[in-house]
């Protein structure tokens, strides 16, 4: 298939294209430089370590009440050896609203820095319920800053008027995060060991073939049944797959992905959108964030509406750049952050419910009524779906989200009947098959009976508010 006229734009657009740093909400990319960059590193990547003692608390120092919270990480070098350790923190007196004191580090080799208060931090602030006539004073309150050669551990103080309190000890964690070439971030750590996935030779095991072939097979008597409409099972890329050339650690012979594909890469449905996102992958993923972008998700969002019904409008092509962390830059002290091409347009749908459930289980519902496409579409996918939405949404009249990973439930496709279902999931989960069918009500109920809610203390409330007619079957799930 030819590449739409945009992509044509996009493509020479990326030769001659950098971020240019402006304010942190808003960026353009201007051309005139060879290529993209991300202006992302001043200072080491330390991933988060642990402090053994109080990281955050009240304490009474040199006769004045303060609370504090301090947050440690270690970058380490290629052989593993913890090097600098990276610390922010605030102090506030409680009583006179203003920073108090300065943090002391102590290597292990007893080197040792101090840290002043010269750091805006907005969220100690809302920690402390500063009252407004104090803000200004309170707000330079954090600290930041970087030991070298920190060692296994590095012990904090904080020191007001000659008087000290240990805090802690900092230790490094197992890296969650790997530091590749050009200063991109990739996640380690995570329960689905995604270096090892990359590097490692995927034999699949029985359990492993037993499990896909039911999902496929399942996968199929849906199609059949057309009660999902038109289906597509489609599989976010791991980064490391779209810059390999950025990984610091070689591709293995045969990762999870490879053999899926050997087994049931010619099963129609199965969309792996890697050659679509590749051409324009700086723009589809970015340096601090595991899931693609918005903009990746438009260009996949376009592709698939594309194999299931060639006749669709142009998916919105409109971006802000705001200066952002990430899901991995967030696991950095201090956190990192990168330009990112975030949707900005005018989008008619209206968000007409929302379970507030998290992860497995969430449930939203768009309504557009001057969608093009009077039609109900249906998501049953993880966190990569989500950028997906909002683009579905603006050509569709109802766009349902189910965070499930891939799994369908009968139920809500009898009582939505569909005429399009994605089912979504990512290539790091691809060591075990999604389980074919769910029950989310069931899910629902378990997570609510656990707290597990985004709006703690306010859900009923929120709920109430949802009185559209098409979503009472919702309702009744909780």
């Amino acid at each position: 298939m030819a590449k739409p006229h945009f992509i044509h734009r996009i493509v020479g657009i990326l030769r001659t294209l950098r971020w240019r740093r402006v304010k942190r909400a808003s960026a353009k990319w201007t051309p005139d430089t060879p290529q993209v960059r991300h202006q992302l590193f001043s200072a080491p990547v330390c991933p988060t370590g642990r402090i053994t003692g109080q990281s955050a608390g009240v304490i009474s120092l040199a006769g004045r009440r303060i609370q504090y919270a301090v947050d440690i990480g270690f970058e380490t070098t290629p052989e593993g050896t913890p090097h600098h350790a990276g610390v922010r923190g605030w102090a506030l007196d409680l009583d006179r609203f203003e920073p108090a004191g300065t943090l002391c580090l102590t290597a292990q080799s007893g080197h040792r820095e101090h840290l002043l208060p010269d750091q805006p931090r907005g969220d100690a602030l809302s920690a402390v319920r500063v009252p407004e006539p104090k803000r200004k004073q309170a707000l330079l309150c954090g600290f930041s800053g970087y030991l070298s050669d920190a060692g296994e551990k590095v012990t904090l103080e904080l020191e007001l008027d000659g008087s000290r309190h240990k805090i802690g000890i900092g230790h490094p964690h197992p890296p969650q995060i790997l530091k590749g070439h050009n200063g991109w971030l990739f996640l380690a750590g995570d329960s689905n060991d995604s270096p090892r996935q990359f590097t490692g030779d995927h034999s699949p095991s029985e359990g492993w073939k037993r499990s896909w072939d039911c999902y496929t097979r399942a996968l199929e008597r849906l199609r059949d049944s057309g009660s999902g409409g038109k289906i597509c099972f489609v599989i976010a890329p791991s980064k490391e797959s779209l810059f390999p050339d950025y990984y610091p650690l070689p591709r293995g012979t045969q990762t999870p992905l490879d053999s899926l594909m050997a087994r049931h890469g010619t099963l129609p449905e199965l969309y792996y959108p890697v050659d679509v996102l590749a051409p324009v992958r700086e723009l589809s993923y970015d340096p601090v964030e595991t899931h693609w972008t918005d903009f990746g998700a438009r260009m996949v969002c376009q592709e698939i509406m594309h194999k299931m019904d060639g006749h669709n409008p142009s998916l919105p092509l409109q971006f802000r750049m705001p200066y952002v962390s990430g899901d991995l830059g967030w696991k950095s002290v201090p956190p990192l952050r990168t330009y990112r091409p975030t949707a900005s347009w005018p989008n008619p749908s209206t968000v007409i419910f929302d379970n507030y459930v998290l992860h497995h289980g969430r449930i939203r519902i768009h309504s557009n009524p001057k969608a093009p496409r009077k039609q109900t579409y249906l998501l049953f996918g993880g966190s990569s779906a989500e950028h997906m939405e909002r683009y579905l949404s603006a050509i569709f009249a109802r766009v349902v989200y189910v965070y499930s990973a891939g799994s369908w439930d009968p139920a809500i496709l009898e009582h939505e009947r569909p005429a399009f279902t994605i089912l979504q999931s990512s290539e790091r989960f691809l060591t075990r098959a999604p389980e074919p069918e769910i029950d989310v009500s069931r899910i629902v109920a378990n997570k609510l009976s656990d707290g597990r809610v985004t709006k703690n203390g306010v859900r009923q409330e929120l709920m109430a508010e949802w009185n559209d007619s098409s979503v009472a079957f919702y309702l009744e799930m909780g």
